[in-house]
């Protein structure tokens, strides 16, 4: 059973640790070239399953925006235990995903 590709890519930091170095990572570890790519071009195009993500901590307080590569739109890719801990902190709480003009918890 082959697992679905998916990659994310953090735009923006709102921590106050590392003065936001978390910037232009990207993820998980087995992310393809391609994927990083087409994330790195910083387009977020819903038909190409591109979507901009937010990032929130169990307290409600955005850590991260980004860009993630979904083709089914399923944000879950994004929780830490499907990216082997690959996020510089271990977020908890909700993803938002922009979809449809609008932001949507996943």
């Amino acid at each position: 059973m082959s697992k679905r590709p998916f990659g994310w890519l953090i735009t923006r930091d709102y921590t106050e640790d590392e003065a936001g170095l978390a910037a232009n990572i990207c993820g998980p570890g087995c992310i393809t070239p391609e994927i990083e790519a087409s994330l790195r071009l910083g387009v977020a195009s819903e038909t190409d399953g591109i979507f901009k993500f937010r990032l929130y901590d169990d307290d409600d307080t955005l850590y991260y925006e980004g860009l993630m590569y979904a083709p089914d739109g399923d944000g879950r890719c994004l929780r830490p235990s499907t990216t082997s801990g690959c996020l510089t902190q271990d977020v908890q709480g909700r993803i938002d995903i922009f979809e449809n003009g609008k932001w949507s918890t996943v």
